[in-house]
């Protein structure tokens, strides 16, 4: 009888624990389900600049907290050498645009850069993109043209390298300036533009130091300093080059402004004098030029 009875107790107490068994791996199994890779889609650069970038970018973090960044390198050498600072982009199932900042870039040089992005289910990286950074205007100060007594042109040469640029020309007595044009536009494109300037209120027979200046988003580029003399306020010319005594000469010139009815005062120095004396005074006629007999 004992036996028998053992056996019964036996099988009777296996069943709940083949039960119990059977609801552990049931939990086991729900509390382990597979986290996705985030999804990510690496976007377009904007705000560039010489030696810095924005890139743009989405994720999808699947349901797992997810860290995100930008690699990028040259593209010249296939390779991501740098990357942005790390950032968080939750945890949830939805699209999160995101942006990063390139720093440590050179000018006028091309990038290959592309998003990438982890979570406990593993790691995703998005397409490569291209793009090139820009650079400040390039500026080359030309000579001076036009010069008379009191006015010149300032002349130059400016690249806008593809982006909105303003410019105008510093000029005066000494390197330090202290005078500039107005500030002119010059629309983006990538190719060299002549450009000038007139100014006046010049100084007759003075040096003056003068150059160009361009300043665009990419930064502001300053032209090698140029001189230019300015010339005398009138000019004098006679008809011979010596004089007969009782004979006649004609004395000529023009004034460097051009300007009509002004007053020419004639001066005369005798070799044994150490001042000079008025002769005679006439008045300027059309193009400022005169003439004394």
């Amino acid at each position: 009888m004992n036996g028998p009875h053992k056996l019964f107790l036996m099988k009777f107490g296996a069943v709940p624990l083949a039960a119990a068994l059977v609801l552990s791996a049931g939990v086991g199994v729900a509390v382990s389900a597979a986290i996705t890779p985030p999804t990510v889609s690496t976007g377009h650069v904007k705000s560039v600049f010489p030696t810095s970038a924005v890139a743009t970018g989405t994720i999808n973090p699947n349901g797992g907290a997810t860290t995100w960044y930008f690699e990028y390198g040259l593209t010249t050498s296939g390779g991501f050498a740098s990357k942005t600072v790390t950032a968080n982009a939750g945890s949830g199932t939805s699209d999160v645009k995101v942006t990063g900042t390139m720093t440590g870039l050179a000018p006028a040089t091309s990038y290959s850069y592309r998003i990438v992005a982890s979570n406990s289910g593993g790691t995703t990286s998005g397409g490569v993109g291209i793009f090139n950074t820009t650079a400040a205007p390039a500026v080359i100060t030309g000579a001076a043209s036009y010069v008379t007594a009191a006015s010149a042109t300032l002349d130059a040469i400016v690249n806008p390298e593809a982006l909105a640029t303003s410019w105008y020309f510093q000029y005066g007595l000494t390197v330090g300036y202290g005078s500039k044009t107005p500030t002119k536009q010059m629309a983006a494109n990538l190719g060299d533009t002549a450009v000038s300037a007139g100014i006046s209120g010049l100084k007759a027979k003075t040096t003056y130091h003068f150059r160009v200046v361009a300043k665009s988003n990419a930064g502001t580029s300053y032209g090698v300093d140029f001189l230019f003399t300015t010339g005398l306020s009138v000019t004098l010319n006679s008809s011979v080059s010596k004089v007969i005594y009782g004979d006649f000469a004609t004395l000529s010139g023009a004034l460097s402004s051009g300007k009509s009815g002004v007053q020419v005062t004639i001066m005369s120095q005798p070799f044994n004098h150490l001042a000079a004396s008025a002769v005679a005074s006439v008045t300027s006629a059309n193009g400022g030029t005169w003439s004394y007999t």
